[in-house]
């Protein structure tokens, strides 16, 4: 699965050959139990078993799983996203204030000293105003 980050996962799913039912276990730890089972006694087949009967029924309980993880890792993902975005939104959101009370500062400070408030520094100021909200809409 792909998301913010990619996944591989092994999962098999065993079915009971002489029930047709799918053994519930952790799909996780099939690989390390199956790894135990050499060396002990083993069933013999049953015959005449129609081995799509089983692939149908792993596939299907397979995309039951799949269906279940995509939704866990959807909202993981969208939880993960939406944390960014407002992070990244309050950091952008307070650089501009600074900005803004910077070019406030600037024309108070100018107006008490009686003199007009210096055009090019509050241009300068309003175009990294723009520059931050531009940055902050790409990101």
């Amino acid at each position: 699965m792909e998301g913010i980050r990619r996944e591989i996962e092994f999962l098999g799913i065993p079915v009971d050959t002489s029930n047709e039912l799918i053994v519930q276990t952790q799909f996780e730890t099939l690989p390390r139990m199956m790894t135990k089972v050499v060396g002990q006694t083993v069933r013999t087949p049953v015959p005449n078993v129609d081995v799509n009967l089983f692939l149908e029924k792993a596939r299907n309980h397979l995309e039951e799983i799949l269906e279940e993880k995509r939704s866990v890792i959807s909202q993981e993902n969208r939880y993960k996203v939406e944390s960014r975005i407002a992070a990244l939104t309050k950091s952008s959101e307070t650089r501009i204030m600074g900005l803004q009370e910077q070019k406030s500062a600037h024309i108070t400070n100018r107006l008490k000293e009686s003199r007009e408030p210096d055009i090019d520094y509050i241009r300068l100021t309003d175009a990294r105003i723009e520059k931050e909200q531009s940055r902050l809409n790409l990101k």
